[in-house]
This record gives C-alpha cells, structure tokens and sequence, in this order.
C-alpha cells in the first residue's frame, strides 16, 4: 500500500477530480481542531485516495493471502495481516 511521507506526494488531475468527494467529506471532518486524530489519519491517507483503484483480480490476490480478515468498521475495507 502506497504512503506519503514528508508530506509530499504528486498525482494525475484526474485523480484529484475522482477524490474531491472524500475531501469535501475529510475537510468537513478536520474543522473541528487542530493535532486531532482524524487529521494524523488523513495524513496517511493521501496516496490511498489519489491512486486509481485497485484491480479486481489484485484484491482477490491480497484476500487469499490474508490471515483472518474480516470487513472493517463500517464497511470501509478489510482489517488483517498478510502472509508470505
């Protein structure tokens, strides 16, 4: 899974269009303060939102490969570790 360190980070026009929902949302949700818990989770968020979405058969690689998965809370993605 991509990451941006140092706050730096680059991507296509298009991908900044595709996420402009999930920033109208994660803005809306940062208002409420500064060094919030939100705000060091939407830092690691940025590389996750602005690339293209995984392929299907990638995701089906990843959950065969992963030790006891199960869906996340509320419904956002899968929670687990991966195996060798």
């Amino acid at each position: 899974m991509p990451v941006c360190f140092g706050g730096f980070f680059a991507a296509k026009a298009a991908n900044l269009r595709a996420g402009r929902a999930v920033y109208t949302k994660m803005v809306k949700a940062l208002e409420r303060g500064d060094n919030t818990l939100e705000g060091h989770f939407a830092e690691r968020s940025h590389a996750a939102i602005l690339l293209p979405a995984i392929p299907h058969h990638m995701v089906k690689t990843i959950q065969e490969r992963a030790v006891g998965h199960w869906s996340c809370e509320d419904n956002i993605g899968y929670c687990g570790a991966l195996q060798d």
